[in-house]
């Protein structure tokens, strides 16, 4: 076993006081954010791919709590993250339906990807004092602090986990110990279920660590072969399961969106040249840095860097240094070669450095302690200087959020929910034709499910696996729109309210509106005006839209009589009625609960294979709002218990329902 300098490199007294103070710094972050939050954002939503992760993972816990335990599992195991929906959901679970609740957790990987930055930079030689200095400037970027504590995405947490698979890696390179190579690659493959595209990132590490040479590695070419396979099939245990059987689910979604080039393009501003492979470089300098902070680390450096070339002669350099100098290189290789790729791949995303970026970090720091010779400033000026920096980036920090009005969202939220409990849509999908960051269907569900009080009944079904935007065609949009029975639309685009400029919902808006005009197929039920007065929304009904069921049924699948049963079609219909009566009966009725000299005649039509009858109703005229309606036999006399054990008065057992639109 190669020695190595545990004093250096393994956990002490220092060391363990430093993560513990990195822990504290962390949690005086959160405080902080969580008070941003409520000063600025006052309960408002949150926005894009955080909404998207809290209402998918609030959609499967509320299905858990309410029994519905099948449907829960099935849309955890079909999510692209089901590691991300399991952590946010024992949030909720633990702290309860609160809008802080799933910021708990990326505060927590943001602490993590704080002390996996200062465990790497102490794995590649850094001086403690300057790794402690440099993690916590680091916390202090302003797009880190947002990223981490005003945000819920799944991008730091797998930055968190990759960094940490690399510190538990370069210990077992170093140290020749398959067990740490083995939970590293443990590590990155539980990244990967908490976001599918992780192994793209992982990849190029190990290629680098094997494609270097020997003196870059301190590692012969056999046990580089050796420690990768381990690590890989760590990963393999660790995610293969899910990741396998979903492979061809994850290559579909991301070619999808390697067709949205209009969108990417207009929204980064790319110029389709060369310049867009700078796209990450830029990023990470203007958006994660912030243009002075990147002035301020190349001026520093660059005196830092010209005072080394001058005294390097004077300096010893220690054996473990040179190992370490190795390190340095291939940490930086795993980090740059994936931002290669993808933008060869023209994958562009202002997040997608983020799982590279601590390593990244890890190398800068490093790279600081060397040409700084150990020097650092002394412990009171910092701690001095800590208050102003933190002072600076809360004041440079961009709250996207703060950008955006949602004025009126409480009289929208009110509007939708009261028309779809008025025609019984109940959780039948529904879409917004434009797009905005609050005024929109996700919102929505959010904003329900979320609320303790809402009838989690009229939550409508996610609409993720519809293939809506792609082609970008206005026409081919609108037929697919076709097949909501509820839509939300507006005479202007989003764009009115400051929605997203590069949203097709809102390029293509007038497109689409014709489309759907020309189309015919919705009626307008009625509107309102929000944000004051500046855009007018409409709530339509599809034409086809019909609901004919039994709002109650017992635990062993049984309508008992004087059961109601809701009904609506906006056209001429004929009722089917399935199920097996609980005595023979040539016909029943569905009284209306609002007009007692109302009905509707159910005649029996045949008897199934399956031993259960069918009933058929003559033309039902077209209703203009949703009916409830009793179910009653022609004769009391069916109104009996059904054994002399059990006194319920049943009706019929397994029952199904359809309705057909009349010729």
């Amino acid at each position: 076993m190669t020695e190595v300098n545990s004093k250096e490199t393994l956990p002490n007294n220092k060391v363990l006081r430093d993560i513990l103070l990195l822990a504290a710094w962390s949690v005086v972050l959160f405080l902080i954010a969580l008070t941003l939050k409520n000063y600025y954002l006052n309960g408002q939503p949150p926005l894009w791919d955080s909404l998207s992760y809290q209402q998918q993972t609030l959609r499967v816990l509320t299905n858990w709590l309410e029994g519905n335990w099948r449907e829960a599992s099935n849309d955890t195991w079909n999510s692209m993250f089901p590691g991300y929906l399991l952590t946010l959901s024992t949030s909720f679970l633990l702290f309860g339906f609160a809008p802080f609740s799933p910021y708990i957790v990326s505060a927590f990987f943001g602490a993590g990807c704080i002390i996996a930055v200062y465990l790497l930079s102490r794995e590649l030689g850094a001086e403690r004092r300057i790794v402690f200095a440099g993690v916590i400037s680091f916390s202090l970027l302003p797009s880190f602090f947002y990223q981490n504590f005003l945000q819920t995405r799944n991008d730091f947490p797998v930055a968190f986990f990759l960094a940490l698979g690399w510190v538990y890696l370069l210990r077992g390179i170093k140290n020749k110990e398959v067990r740490l190579a083995f939970l590293a690659g443990v590590l990155a493959g539980v990244g990967t279920l908490f976001k599918a595209s992780t192994p793209g990132y992982v990849a190029w590490g190990i290629l680098a660590f094997l494609a270097l040479p020997e003196k870059h590695t301190q590692t012969n070419i056999k046990d580089r072969i050796k420690l990768s396979l381990v690590y890989i099939g760590g990963a393999v245990i660790a995610c293969g399961w899910h990741y396998l059987p979903h492979l061809d689910q994850i290559l579909s979604y991301y070619k999808k969106w390697g067709n949205a080039k209009k969108w990417i393009m207009s929204q980064y501003n790319l110029q389709s040249n060369w310049t867009d492979n700078f796209f990450y470089l830029k990023n990470i300098i203007f958006t994660h840095l912030g243009e002075r902070v990147a002035l301020g680390i190349t001026f520093v450096g660059g005196v830092l860097f010209i005072r080394w070339l001058i005294l390097r002669r004077s300096i010893v350099t220690r054996k473990e240094h040179k190992k370490d100098g190795s390190f340095l290189l291939l940490i930086f290789l795993a980090a740059i070669l994936p931002l290669i790729f993808i933008s060869w791949r023209e994958s562009f995303s202002s997040l997608g450095d983020v799982p590279v970026l601590p390593l990244l970090a890890a190398t800068g720091i490093t790279l600081l302690s060397r040409i700084s010779m150990g020097k650092t400033l002394p412990t009171f000026f910092l701690v001095t200087l800590l208050p102003i920096c933190l002072v600076l980036s809360i004041s440079n920090m961009q709250i996207l959020e703060k950008q955006f009005s949602a004025n009126d969202f409480e009289k929208f939220s009110h509007e939708t929910l009261n028309i779809r409990k008025e025609f019984g849509l109940r959780k039948t999908p529904m879409m917004q034709v434009y797009s905005h960051p609050f005024y929109n269907i996700d919102t929505l569900s959010w904003h329900w499910l979320m609320n303790s009080g809402t009838d989690k009944g009229l939550v409508p079904r996610s609409v993720r696996h519809y293939p809506l935007m792609f082609p970008e065609e206005g026409e081919a949009i609108a037929k697919k729109l076709r097949r909501f029975p509820f839509l939300i639309i507006s005479e202007f685009s989003g764009t009115a309210i400051q929605g997203e400029k590069f949203s097709t919902l809102n390029r293509l808006h007038t497109q689409i509106n014709l489309a759907l005009n020309d189309q015919g197929q919705y009626l307008k039920l009625r509107s309102i005006n929000i944000e004051g007065g500046r855009f007018p929304i409409h709530f339509m009904l599809n034409k086809n839209y019909s609901t004919f069921r039994p709002i109650r049924t017992t635990t062993d699948h049984w309508v008992k009589w004087e059961e109601k049963v809701q009904y609506f079609a906006s056209h001429p219909a004929k009722l089917i009625w399935r199920g097996t009566p609980i005595r023979k009966m040539e016909s029943f009725q569905l009284i209306d609960r609002d007009n007692s000299t109302s009905a509707i005649t159910l005649n029996l039509k045949q008897v199934l294979p399956d031993g259960r009858f069918e009933y058929q109703s003559d033309k039902v005229p077209p209703m203009t709002k949703l009916q409830t309606f009793i179910v009653t036999p022609e004769s009391p006399d069916y109104l009996l218990p059904a054994s002399k054990m059990d006194k319920r008065t049943l009706a019929f057992h397994k029952v199904e329902t359809e309705v057909i639109k009349y010729d």
